[in-house]
């Protein structure tokens, strides 16, 4: 028995949210299928195809190597939309532009202040 790698957790909404512009792709083409060379509009890859493949989003057709959308795939997004974590702490994600003001540095000789903080 190989290792086969360690099972992935559901999916954040912001990932939910470009899967269901694939899914939308996907379901208004001939036969819901796409192949290799992929669109690029919405973006989409073969490691994102198996990920969604992962939830029974999509199949891979070994006859014709295309990945197929599900036939009831809005109740199986339904269903990962409800389970799905919310977004991830803003701290976490980067800085924030507009928000708090960030002070570089700060010393005796030296002194940086954000132009964009609210005057108290």
């Amino acid at each position: 028995m190989s290792f086969q790698g360690m099972k992935a957790g559901a999916p954040l909404r912001k990932h939910l949210r470009h899967w269901e512009q694939v899914c939308l792709y996907l379901d208004c083409q001939p036969f819901r299928s796409v192949r290799f060379p992929f669109p690029d509009d919405p973006p989409m890859s073969s490691r994102l195809l198996r990920r969604m493949q992962a939830f029974k989003l999509v199949r891979h057709c070994h006859t014709d190597c295309t990945y197929r959308l599900a036939v009831r795939w809005r109740s199986i997004f339904q269903r990962l939309w409800d389970g799905a974590d919310e977004e991830e702490a803003a701290g976490d994600a980067g800085p924030n532009v507009l928000g708090d003001p960030f002070i570089a540095d700060a010393n005796v000789d030296t002194m940086y202040v954000s132009l964009l903080a609210p005057e108290r």
